[in-house]
């Protein structure tokens, strides 16, 4: 129950980093030339909002209910390892062979640090693997916002994606049964979500 509590927590984090960077977006609304953004533009940045924000840090709290904090930051730190291929194929970015044998030999590592016991026996745990979905998802979200920072403006569409993808949380929150008691927490516990969001 922890860890549904720590999402819902998450959601809030995003929501307030999406309010504190709001006035960003009004201050550098007309310096993006909007004539040549459609409504395609608006549905990218609408899923990037739910793969990189919603759905990743969604299944990356459910996966922290089985996983030890040092392999869960050494998977998110192979985010490289997919951006640099779905950037190669969809933005057209080079890669050298130096590059093509990082990412070999970081996916051997990904393969032994979540299917191999410290005992070297073969195992299927579902939060690291949960894990590993949520990086996926936070890499085609980084190279969705590459390609539309090249059309609107970073700080335009930074926190339009984390004000919505913290929105489309609320669905998800209020089906599940664990509810998040606001009312209980400290002014600590408030100062240190602010913290984080900001």
């Amino acid at each position: 129950a922890r860890y549904k509590t720590a999402w819902r927590l998450s959601s809030l984090r995003f929501f307030i980093g999406g309010i504190f960077l709001l006035p960003f977006v009004f201050i550098y609304w007309k310096k993006v030339d909007w004539k040549g953004i459609g409504w395609k533009h608006w549905l990218m940045l609408l899923c990037c909002s739910i793969l990189g924000i919603t759905a990743a840090f969604i299944l990356f709290h459910e996966a922290l209910t089985g996983i030890s904090a040092t392999a869960g930051a050494t998977l998110i730190s192979t985010t490289p390892l997919f951006i640099a291929p779905l950037a190669f194929l969809l933005l057209k970015e080079k890669m050298g062979y130096i590059g093509i044998l990082g990412i070999l030999v970081g996916a051997l590592g990904i393969v032994l640090l979540v299917f191999v016991e410290d005992h070297h026996e073969i195992r299927l745990n579902s939060s690291p693997i949960l894990l590993l979905i949520s990086v996926i998802l936070f890499s085609f979200y980084t190279i969705g916002m590459k390609y539309l920072n090249g059309k609107m403006n970073a700080r335009v569409t930074t926190p339009l994606t984390l004000f919505f993808g913290a929105i489309l949380m609320l669905p998800v929150i209020f089906v599940k049964e664990v509810p998040l008691h606001t009312e209980k927490m400290t002014l600590a516990a408030w100062g240190g979500i602010l913290y984080l969001g900001i």
